[in-house]
């Protein structure tokens, strides 16, 4: 199968908190990243049907990053999981707050 990812895939910080919020309704969910890339997450939370939404992710110094994202598949009911797109690239400094660190 052919990789198709423009941007390599990180484990995300440990127990780094996110909320995704509908754009077309009132849905929002709120659960935890368990990858990040500069153009999307993984996010280990209920899904919820959305067109584009809003993903914060919530650092433990306080901080928030905000992007406006896209589902990436199709709201399957009950799933305890949910890709998103981001419609703007995270930036270097923004990634690397968010990616868990790399012990050699």
């Amino acid at each position: 199968m052919e990789e198709r990812r423009k941007h390599e895939r990180y484990k995300a910080l440990e127990g780094l908190a996110t909320a995704i919020c509908a754009e077309d309704s009132d849905l929002h969910t709120e659960g935890l990243v368990l990858n990040i890339s500069r153009g999307g997450a993984y996010i280990f939370a209920d899904s919820i049907p959305f067109e584009t939404g809003q993903v914060t992710f919530e650092l433990k110094d306080g901080r928030h990053i905000q992007r406006r994202c896209r589902r990436i598949y199709p709201h399957q009911t009950g799933s305890r999981g949910q890709a998103v797109a981001f419609l703007e690239a995270l930036d270097e400094s923004e990634l690397e707050a968010l990616k868990a660190p790399v012990f050699e």
